[in-house]
């Protein structure tokens, strides 16, 4: 892995403002120095979550996570530690170190990035055939289909003209065979033939472009204009080191842009790129595909970085309700609001728009049901209750459905269960108790008793970490009075630092563990007046001082009761009676 030295890391958090950064995924609020926003890590709708610039730290008081510029981005884009740094030093144009001790990697991250390189060139070599006297006809088509200019420009649509044009650009930019093949734009036979993959024979490919979470193009789908049967309607870049089908997401780019502007109140997920498109062309610019209809884990933990609720808006055929079924443990599991949008059956966004209105559009999302409706919904119409031995097994795959949720949610439901069986919501209400009803989690802080001492070199530790005035006082000379070795580490590392300190700097200094430690230093809330916050760091040093005295007296006297030495004897006397007298001061 790169070493990455403190230096390192703190030329990239100085590069990178947390409130900059922080208004990439949040909307923020001023609040005299602090800003506040909604937290990104839990659904809520008052803001908790407070950035202070100064410190250089955000925290959110109700699920209470902590952290610099990078833990945000390691939580917001769902990154590894070293990932985070990379992406931040590649926002602020900095050089990440060379990777020194794996050769593997490092020829690994070179791929990936002449793969990228590639598919950019690619990219704007398929945007300017469509724009060119050549792209006529597919513009033509793409306007039939309601994909005006804005929108070939936002989605970077272009078009493969050709088996060889672009195979040619690449390798006049000095690029081989091999790794054009690699980076899924071309493909080869067993002659060592290499043609443009969204070309094929039956003629012309609009091609669209998909672009990852960092707005780098990392595949394309190319869409025939042939009316060849025998083609396949759509082509798509193969696995590559940089485009995982699995965890690529189309349009995510353009949400990202457009959550820069507005609030989302929510992520609209449908299959296909052009349902994409035309949901953004109708004013739906929540809009995404999860490039066919695999909900995936990593696909969940992106949404939930961009809004707290999902609308699934699958096709309304068999595949896409089945799936609309399968993605709804997945989501929710993330901890997402799951809502089933109910399209007309055979009928996909595109084709719903097509013939209909961006208002009757927003009916069927105001239309959408709670997944929990929604698998009761799709159980009904796959049961057979046209006699008891049917409905008894609706009724048992009734309960199972509701066996998760909470007393007063089972509540909501088992009229409906009711109407659909027949049997009494009391019968119903007994089979439930017969299922171990679900735990609660109960988010009641933990109330922890602090011993007195322990009380005041917290208050210390946290003044001295907040720079407060009266703490300045503060030396390395009552470094001794502090017993915790953590808090001691962490009052060293301001008076080394001086005025240059931030709170900040704890996630640079302390280990993971010791972070989690730190948390009530980093976020301690100084609730009284300054002049009242005086005093009680007075009481406070003065405890620590007189407790730190007294050890000592009390380890000398063993020392000198067992000291066989007159001369060292005499000594500890002497020590303990300056310790006393300095006790009375």
């Amino acid at each position: 892995m790169a070493t990455l030295t403190k230096e390192f890391i703190r030329k990239v958090k100085d590069a990178n403002n947390i409130i900059t950064v922080a208004g990439k995924y949040l909307t923020l609020k001023n609040r005299g120095r602090d800003y506040w926003a909604c937290c990104p890590f839990h659904h809520e709708k008052t803001p908790s979550f407070k950035i202070d610039g100064n410190e250089e730290i955000f925290h959110c008081f109700g699920c209470h996570k902590s952290g610099d510029v990078i833990t945000l981005v390691m939580h917001c884009e769902n990154l590894p530690y070293i990932d985070a740094v990379s992406l931040l030093a590649k926002w602020a144009g900095i050089e990440m170190p060379e990777q020194r001790d794996d050769e593997n990697l490092k020829a690994t991250l070179r791929k990936k990035a002449r793969s990228l390189e590639i598919l950019k060139l690619a990219c704007e070599f398929y945007q300017a055939n469509l724009r060119s006297t050549s792209g006529q006809n597919a513009r033509n088509y793409l306007i039939k289909r309601g994909i005006n200019n804005k929108l070939i420009e936002d989605f970077h649509i272009g078009l493969a003209l050709d088996y060889h044009s672009l195979i040619n650009l690449l390798k006049g930019k000095g690029f081989s065979e091999a790794e054009i093949v690699a980076s899924g734009v071309a493909s080869t036979n067993e002659k060592g033939n290499i043609w443009d993959a969204m070309f094929d024979k039956g003629g012309e490919r609009i091609t669209f472009a998909i672009f990852n979470m960092y707005n780098e193009c990392v595949g394309f789908t190319g869409r025939t204009l042939s009316t060849d049967k025998t083609l396949a309607k759509y082509r798509n870049t193969a696995q590559t080191l940089v485009y995982d089908k699995s965890n690529t997401m189309y349009g995510i780019d353009v949400v990202k842009k457009t959550r820069l502007n507005k609030d989302l109140k929510g992520i609209i997920v449908v299959e296909g790129n052009v349902d994409v498109i035309s949901m953004h062309g109708a004013g739906f610019s929540n809009t995404i595909a999860t490039m066919g209809t695999a909900m995936t884990p990593t696909h969940a933990k992106n949404f939930k970085r961009l809004a707290g609720s999902v609308y699934l808006c699958y096709d309304g055929d068999s595949a896409g309700q089945k799936a609309a079924l399968r993605a709804l443990d997945i989501l929710e599991k993330e901890g997402l609001m799951v809502r089933v949008v109910k399209m007309p059956i055979d009928t996909d966004p595109d084709d719903f728009l097509r013939k209909n209105s961006p208002g009757d559009m927003q009916k069927l999302l105001d239309g959408a049901v709670s997944a929990t409706d929604f698998r009761l919904d799709k159980l009904r119409e796959t049961s057979d209750l046209n006699d008891n031995i049917g409905k008894g097994l609706y009724i048992r795959e009734s309960v199972k459905i509701l066996e998760p949720l909470s007393i007063p949610e089972r509540e909501l439901y088992l009229p409906k269960i009711s109407k659909t069986s027949g049997v009494s919501v009391e019968s119903l209400k007994t089979a439930l108790n017969d299922v171990r009803p679900p735990e609660i989690p109960q988010n009641k802080p933990v109330e922890v008793a602090i011993k007195g001492n322990e009380k005041a070199e917290i208050f210390i530790v946290s003044s001295v970490a907040a720079k407060k005035n009266y703490a300045s006082v503060f030396a390395k000379s009552h470094l001794d009075f502090i017993s915790n070795p953590l808090y001691k580490r962490l009052c060293e590392k301001v008076l080394d630092a001086g005025e240059s300190w931030k709170k900040g700097h704890i996630y640079e200094e302390f280990n993971d563990a010791e972070q989690q430690e730190l948390e009530r230093v980093i976020n301690f809330e100084f609730d009284m007046s300054e002049s009242d916050l005086e005093t009680y760091w007075n009481d406070a040093l003065g405890k620590l001082k007189r407790d730190y005295l007294q050890a000592e007296i009390n380890r000398l006297t063993i020392e000198a009761d067992s000291e066989i030495d007159v001369a060292g004897k005499v000594e500890k006397i002497k020590k303990i009676m300056e310790l006393t007298k300095e006790m009375k001061k």
